[in-house]
């Protein structure tokens, strides 16, 4: 099964807390929301992540951190 994560936009709604951090990076209870998100998505399920130039290296940086980079692709919008 494939999974679609949707995060090109730039949460400008929730500025200053999303200013600098795409809004799933935020962080819940310790924890990102895309950390909280993975949690419910089972390890042999492919993830296709799309994001924007802005956060994509911010993105990588965090699938690296959840441990989830073998079945993860991250599309990134032309978008600044």
């Amino acid at each position: 099964m494939k999974v679609l994560i949707l995060a090109g936009g730039f949460a400008t709604r929730l500025w200053p807390l999303s200013e600098t951090h795409a809004k799933p990076l935020l962080l819940v209870n310790g924890k990102s929301i895309l950390a909280h998100l993975y949690d419910k998505i089972p390890n042999d399920h492919e993830v296709i992540l799309l994001t924007n130039k802005k956060f994509k290296q911010q993105f990588k940086t965090e699938i690296q951190k959840i441990g989830r980079t073998q079945n993860t692709t991250i599309f990134c919008e032309d978008a600044p």
